[in-house]
């Protein structure tokens, strides 16, 4: 799997645009207690990152802002309601960031369910935390543990 955005890529990302984060939330009893989630930010990596806002803003009529992050392309979706954005990258993958309460419980839990932590907690100062994840058929996904404020 190719290396997912970095810290530093987030945090500017996050201190270029602020992201607004999603209003729907979920809490839904577990064997553990109650775990608590919403889907927040969408990420698809990509080896050409100008046919991909091409075809997605022909597709769905999505409109990007390049962002300028040192040795990174990216773009932020923009004026659409959508949360998210497109990498630059050298294998193709979509990314999606779910907000839980607690990364490394939720990482032990995967692990617990058969999946696997591609990622370690990996902190974004000021922001909060994420760890990427892969359920039991690979497909990644990563974890948001919000800054408590």
């Amino acid at each position: 799997m190719a290396t997912p955005i970095s810290a530093d890529t987030t945090l500017s990302v996050e201190r270029q645009y602020p992201l607004a984060r999603s209003h729907v939330a979920n809490e839904v009893p577990t064997k553990e207690g109650k775990v608590s989630y919403s889907f927040e930010y969408f990420e698809l990596h990509t080896p050409n990152l100008e046919t991909a806002k091409s075809f997605y803003g022909e597709l769905f009529n999505w409109r990007f802002k390049d962002l300028d992050i040192p040795g990174k392309r990216y773009a932020l979706s923009e004026g659409n309601g959508l949360q998210g954005g497109l990498m630059e990258d050298e294998r193709p993958f979509w990314l999606n960031y779910v907000t839980v309460d607690n990364v490394e419980k939720a990482g032990q839990m995967a692990q617990r369910l058969g999946g696997k932590v591609l990622r370690p907690r990996t902190e974004v100062p000021g922001e909060g935390a994420f760890v990427v994840i892969a359920d039991p058929s690979g497909a990644p996904l990563a974890l948001w543990e919000q800054a408590k404020k």
